[in-house]
């Protein structure tokens, strides 16, 4: 038998250098693996980079949508903060640009004069030992930018143009201060001329060493737990106090969502001890008036008759976060209404309908004579209450939705989901009940029809009739009284095609007791 051959030599054995090439391709795997999944990172050095998501940094800068608010010329990021819902105040962070503060500041000083408080018998301006700082007023929509700030306003307070008073500016000297008082009127006088004043805003524009917060000694709740408490003066931890910074705007309402004088929007400024501080505010009344302060300068202004859409991120301290793709739109100014686009996530929505679904049932009227709930062609579609604070999920929307709307939370009655059927609608109506205001949130997305309709509205380009196409995620507010009391219509169109899930917020006049709905 023949013999099987043998090896005559051994395997070539691999060299050194593939041995390395194949160790460092392992390698680089490795790294590309460990990049991926987040636990290596590598060097960045573009200045442009995003920076991590801390809360100083969570809401992105809107420089896409506007040219103010770059973080590259020092204007930072825009966003809204609660301070009290007694009064209620809130401080909107980086307001203008600090272009816009010293633009401001330079129209004003050739005209600068004693300030005067208005005397309550005669309604006249006098002079007072109360108010030691000096100011004057800028004509409604002076220039270009005058009237793009007076526009800013009224798309943030949701407060008309034309309701408010023309911008002031006040300078205040090293000792100068106004001491506590309502910006409400106490005489016939003024009240008759324009009606009574509502809310303030008041812009800070420059910043102060030490001293010059406004200061709200009535306030309630926990006043040492602001973040700025430690830089206070003595003063200034008297009460809820705001500390003055360049750019910021307060906005504070002298009235109660019912119309009420609100004796805690009591304020003042304090004394200024190692600077100066000048401030622009503007006042609206009912017919309505707006108060806009401003250190640095502070400047009464009325707002611009022009819609224009504010396109803005805002985030409520470390509890209400709102990230650059949330932006606010006016739709019109009569009836006021507004888009905050994004204002839910796709996995809120879903949570609401899948809440909802177990309990629907046709949707109802209320009887004007009788005041009961009862079924009605002119409402078809179905619908059920989740009681206020019926999860983690809904408090959390719930108290986004006060935020954004400025009024408190026990005022709101439950969340109504509804849900419309191809064909089915809401012809038009009042949301009655003493009912303010609503917000709409749409919960899916409706491939034709559906669309929220005010038919008596006066859009852009003077058009008659305005509609709100559904999309998911989006919120529309409108307020069912017009600033003086009177009511405007609103209503839904039938969904053509698809079908239509939203979930509605109305607020009253007065705090709703009855949690169920």
């Amino acid at each position: 038998m023949a013999k099987k051959p043998k090896h005559l030599r051994n395997q070539p054995r691999k060299s050194f250098s593939t041995q390395a090439f194949t160790v460092l391709i392992l390698g680089l795997f490795v790294i590309l693996i460990l990049v991926g999944l987040g636990i290596l990172s590598l060097p960045n050095t573009n200045k442009n980079s995003s920076r991590p998501m801390d809360l100083t940094t969570i809401v992105q800068t809107i420089e896409e949508r506007e040219s103010y608010g770059d973080e590259e010329d020092g204007n930072g990021d825009r966003w809204l903060e609660v301070i009290s819902w007694e009064p209620r105040a809130f401080v909107y962070h980086n307001f203008l640009t600090n272009e816009e503060c010293e633009h401001l500041i330079s129209l004003a000083k050739p005209s600068m004069v004693k300030s005067k408080v208005v005397d309550v018998k005669t309604g006249q301006s006098i002079d007072s030992r109360v108010r030691t700082s000096s100011g004057t007023f800028l004509k409604r929509g002076h220039d270009e930018i005058v009237e793009e700030i007076e526009n800013r306003i009224s798309d943030f307070t949701f407060i008309p143009p034309e309701n408010g008073e023309g911008l002031q500016v006040l300078h205040y000297e090293v000792g100068q201060k106004y001491e506590p008082h309502h910006d409400y009127f106490f005489d016939e006088f003024n009240v008759r001329k324009g009606g009574q004043r509502i809310a303030t805003v008041l812009m800070y524009l420059s910043d102060v060493d030490e001293g010059g917060e406004t200061v709200f000694p009535a306030a309630k709740g926990n006043i040492s737990a602001v973040p700025w408490w430690d830089e206070l003066s003595q003063c200034g931890k008297e009460g809820l106090s705001v500390l003055p910074k360049k750019r910021d705007a307060l906005l504070f309402w002298s009235m109660k969502p019912d119309a009420s004088l609100d004796p805690s929007s009591l304020h003042d400024l304090m004394q200024h001890i190692n600077t100066f501080d000048e401030l622009v505010s503007e006042q609206v009344s009912v017919d309505v008036k707006i108060e806009e302060k401003t250190k640095d300068m502070i400047l009464l202004c009325s707002l611009s008759p022009l819609l224009t859409t504010l396109t803005c991120n805002m985030k409520v301290a470390a509890s209400l976060r709102f990230p650059s793709e949330r932006w606010l739109e006016v739709i019109t100014k009569e009836p006021r209404a507004f888009v905050y686009h994004n204002f839910l996530t796709n996995e809120e929505c879903e949570h609401l309908i899948s809440l909802a679904k177990p309990s629907m049932a046709r949707s109802k009227v209320r009887n004007a004579i009788t005041g009961l709930g009862e079924e009605s062609s002119s409402r078809t579609s179905s619908g059920t209450f989740l009681r206020r604070g019926h999860d983690k999920i809904v408090k959390e929307i719930e108290k986004r939705i006060s935020e954004f709307t400025f009024i408190p939370e026990e005022n709101g009655e439950a969340l109504q989901v509804i849900h419309y059927e191809v064909g089915q609608k809401f012809e038009p109506h009042f949301d009655g009940l003493q009912r303010i205001a609503t917000v709409l949130m749409y919960l899916s997305d409706v491939d034709k029809g559906g669309e929220t309709v005010f038919p008596e509205a006066k859009g852009i380009k003077s058009k008659k009739g305005v509609s709100v196409r559904p999309r998911k995620g989006d919120a529309l507010l409108f307020w069912s009284m017009r600033p003086d009391g009177s009511q405007d219509p609103s209503s839904g169109s039938p969904v053509i095609e698809g079908t239509k899930w939203a979930s509605t917020k109305w607020f009253r006049f007065h705090k709703f007791t009855n949690t169920k709905w």
